[in-house]
């Protein structure tokens, strides 16, 4: 679960803040709170330059009343034995994890690029100083353009690519807008097809969100659904002319 909320404050200034909950399975959670500011730099007319900083601050627990180890197994008898292994291991780590990101935009087209996990914050729960497991740095590129067919048809195509230590992904996303509907279609590499609907009103947008993933070397299918809700509240609404709506 995630809830953000972002607030434009004049003169080309913004802040945002974040906060994400994450349970696997009721043994593994995070709860990470993230504080950003972004400033908007209008240096020709249509032309904008938007830089952006995140500073988080993670919360992780492990519960490993929930997990087996190799230890613990008698080749007669089964998990037999205690949980030696848990004697190495703290339960909980804390730390900060930092992110930078730079957008620019005009009236047709967007590009962007993002790095994260700047400090490489570790989040391995063993007690050893002497091992280090921090998360790789991730970068990232986005590249997307808006046309215009008629005053109320919009047609937004967008391609994103990752790249974390081995990893490497593109997504692609072509977003349609028909008034106030809204739909999304688009494929993620190496996680399947992804769609989407939604519908954006005065003081509310809802879309929900369907992606189903292929598993290597297995005949089995992954789902994933997701619902957003985005509220607009006068009272913090505060106008930006130069504000990236794509």
């Amino acid at each position: 679960m995630t809830t953000e909320v972002n607030q434009y404050l004049g003169k080309g200034n913004g802040i945002s803040f974040t906060f994400m909950h994450d349970d696997a399975a009721n043994t593994i959670v995070k709860n990470e709170y993230a504080l950003g500011y972004g400033h908007l730099f209008n240096f020709k007319e249509n032309h904008n330059i938007s830089l952006g900083v995140q500073v988080a601050y993670f919360q992780k627990q492990v519960n490993f009343n929930n997990l087996t180890f190799g230890n613990m197994i008698d080749p007669r008898r089964g998990f037999v034995y205690s949980k030696d292994s848990v004697n190495q291991l703290n339960d909980r780590k804390a730390n900060v994890d930092l992110n930078f990101g730079i957008l620019y935009y005009n009236k047709v087209m967007f590009g962007g690029f993002t790095i994260k996990h700047i400090n490489q914050p570790n989040e391995s729960v063993m007690v050893s100083t002497n091992e280090k497991s921090g998360l790789p740095i991730q970068f990232s590129g986005q590249l997307g353009g808006k046309i215009k067919i008629k005053e109320f048809i919009q047609i937004i195509p967008t391609a994103v690519y990752y790249n974390q230590n081995t990893f490497q992904a593109l997504n692609l996303l072509v977003t349609t807008k028909f008034r106030e509907i809204q739909l999304d279609i688009g494929y993620s590499d190496g996680n399947g097809v992804i769609m989407g609907a939604g519908v954006n009103l005065q003081k509310v947008s809802v879309g929900y969100y369907y992606q189903k993933t292929d598993r290597l070397n297995s005949l089995s299918m992954v789902s994933t659904h997701e619902v957003r809700v985005l509220f607009k509240t006068e009272s913090f609404n505060k106008k930006n002319s130069n504000f990236f709506d794509f």
